[in-house]
Parts: C-alpha cells; sequence; structure tokens
C-alpha cells in the first residue's frame, strides 16, 4: 500500500496553530479527531458495500427478446394472451378466470389494473361497476373496503357467486406460483405513488422479468419508467400514428399493443417495428379468419377471448391439418 505522505513539523518554539488548537483542546476531542480519517473511510466503504448489495438485489434488464420471444416472421404462429383472465371459462378479471389462463396450454395472462377511491389497484376492466359486479357507479368513487365486498362472478354463473373482485396482490401472488407471463393493462391514469406500489409488489414476488405493463395512458408510462425502468413497458394504441416506431422510442417501451383495425390500414408497420427491435401484439381476435390474418402478417402476439380455441387452431395450422 502507498504510504501517505506526511508534512514537516513546524519549529518546536513555533507551534502552528493547528498545534496550538489541539493542545487547547479536551483529550477527547483530540483522540476523536485523530480517528476521523479512519471514520470516515469506514464509512464510505459502508456506503459502497450498500450499493453494491443494492444493484445486486435490483432485477434486471428484461429485453422484449426475453419477455415477448423473436420477432415474428409471416406465417409464424404467435404468443396467445387471455384476454382478462380466460373470459371463456369464468368471469372475466377474476382469480378462476386467472387460474383457468394459468391452466391452459398457452403464455400469457392478460388482465386490467384499476385503482380505487383510496387508491388501491384492483382488477377491473371497465370504469363502472355495473357490468361485471352486483355494485353500481364509478369504481373511482367506491374504496377497496366497498369494492370487496360486492359480487363478481354470480352474473357468470351460479357456480361463481361470491367470487370477489381480485386486488392487484392477488392476481400477482397466483401469477408467480405458475411459469406463465402476464400483459397487466394499467386502465386510466395512475399516480406515481400507485404505479411504485404495483412495481413493489412485481418485484417481491419475484415477477420482473415475466411481467409487462400496458397502458394507453402516456403520463401513467412515464411514472413506470422513473419507478421501474426494468420493467417492460407497451403503449396501447386503437390509432397508429404517423411514425409509429418514432412514437415507440419516445415513449421508451419495448413495443406495442394495437387494434387489428389499425394494423390491417397499415400493415407495413408490422415490419418497421420488428426492423427496430420492438413487438407488436393486436387485440382482441376472436375467430379463425381474423388469426389467420394477424399471422399472415407477422405479428407477434394475438389477445384473445378464446384463447383454448386460438392454440388448438395453431396446433392444427402447425401441423398442415387447416
Amino acid at each position: 500500500m502507498r504510504e501517505i505522505p506526511v508534512p514537516a513539523a513546524p519549529h518546536p518554539a513555533e507551534p502552528s496553530a493547528r498545534q496550538s488548537a489541539a493542545a487547547a483542546a479536551p483529550r477527547g476531542t483530540r483522540e476523536e479527531a485523530r480517528r476521523s480519517p479512519l471514520l470516515r473511510i469506514v464509512v464510505a466503504l459502508g456506503a459502497i458495500c450498500v450499493a453494491i448489495v443494492s444493484l445486486s438485489a435490483m432485477p434486471g434488464w428484461v429485453s422484449a427478446r426475453e419477455l415477448l420471444g423473436e420477432v415474428r416472421s409471416p406465417g409464424e404462429a404467435a404468443f396467445v394472451a387471455a384476454h382478462r383472465g380466460d373470459r371463456s371459462a369464468a368471469p372475466e378479471n377474476t382469480l378462476p378466470a386467472v387460474q383457468a389462463a394459468i391452466d391452459g396450454d398457452f403464455g400469457y395472462v392478460e388482465v386490467d389494473v384499476a385503482l380505487t377511491a383510496d387508491g388501491h389497484a384492483v382488477l377491473l376492466h371497465d370504469e363502472t361497476l355495473d357490468r361485471t359486479t352486483d355494485g353500481a357507479g364509478p369504481l373511482a368513487q367506491h374504496t377497496l373496503e366497498q369494492v370487496r365486498a360486492l359480487d363478481a362472478g354470480a352474473w357468470f354463473g351460479a357456480a361463481f357467486t361470491g367470487t370477489r373482485v381480485p386486488t392487484v396482490d392477488e392476481f400477482l401472488a397466483l401469477l408467480a406460483t405458475s411459469h406463465k407471463r402476464g400483459l397487466v393493462e394499467l386502465k386510466g391514469e395512475w399516480t406515481p405513488p400507485a404505479v411504485a406500489a404495483f412495481a413493489t409488489s412485481v418485484h417481491e414476488r419475484g415477477l420482473g422479468d415475466r411481467v409487462a405493463v400496458a397502458s394507453f395512458d402516456a403520463r401513467t408510462l412515464a411514472f413506470m419508467e422513473e419507478a421501474a425502468p426494468q420493467i417492460p413497458r407497451l403503449a396501447i394504441l386503437r390509432a397508429l400514428p404517423d411514425d409509429t416506431v418514432a412514437a415507440a422510442r419516445a415513449l421508451g417501451v419495448r413495443g406495442i399493443v394495437a387494434s387489428s383495425k389499425a394494423v390491417l390500414r397499415s400493415p407495413e408497420v408490422i415490419e418497421q417495428l420488428h426492423a427496430a427491435g420492438l413487438r407488436i401484439a393486436v387485440y382482441t381476435l376472436n375467430d379463425d379468419a381474423k388469426w389467420q390474418r394477424a399471422l399472415e402478417l407477422g405479428v407477434d402476439g394475438i389477445i384473445t377471448d378464446t384463447p383454448h380455441r386460438l392454440r388448438d387452431w395453431l396446433q392444427t395450422e402447425a401441423r398442415g391439418d387447416g
């Protein structure tokens, strides 16, 4: 170790101002002063260790390829995402629907997540409670306690009577028991605290490499980037801008989820996105003709209300039986 040079001491008959002050100081203060350089080194080393531990605990950056696979060529099978869980088997955006999607032979579970009046994230598609619960009125005017008291399953069938509106934590806990991946649409406008809480829940369950966040709202996507840049983000677009790649770059997303009608009007966007290393999934396709057209164009993913039928159709197409 290189020795730190020590300045020559002043003549004994003429003590320096620093020596005079040190001599006048109490003994304890002089000892503390002598130790302070060492203490500063120890504190600095401790801070470095904390930083190293923190960095090692942070989830790694997840690429579009890792989460959504390689770019598809025209005719190649796209990934299947069960829309609102498997809503053909159970009430949409409930835990039974999520479990049905997890049990299916396809890779992605798509759900909608919105905020209650007191800022809690729950699975619900509509702005109001009327269609999928026995409640009424806007979700944003109800607290979590009020929403959790509602029945979200009886409308679908008697077997699901008593099914509750799940929290996002319940969804993530269930997803974590599987090897499936989640596409989570953040409905409406989210606040920075709500986004940060969601990101924390994702990371606490080790799902940072298995969950992508999608939203129509640019500010919500920006808040997510600030809170957790490692979590992949997708922009949902009803209409395509003139330069979709530039728009995606500006939003910092790994790809887009687009209306199938918009993609059919501008099919060249698929090749443009792929050339930029981005991905594209389309919503919501439920019949053979639309699936066929989507594959011919080379989309990367299809979001569907009938994931089992789409899976079977893809397997038939792969065998050449179609």
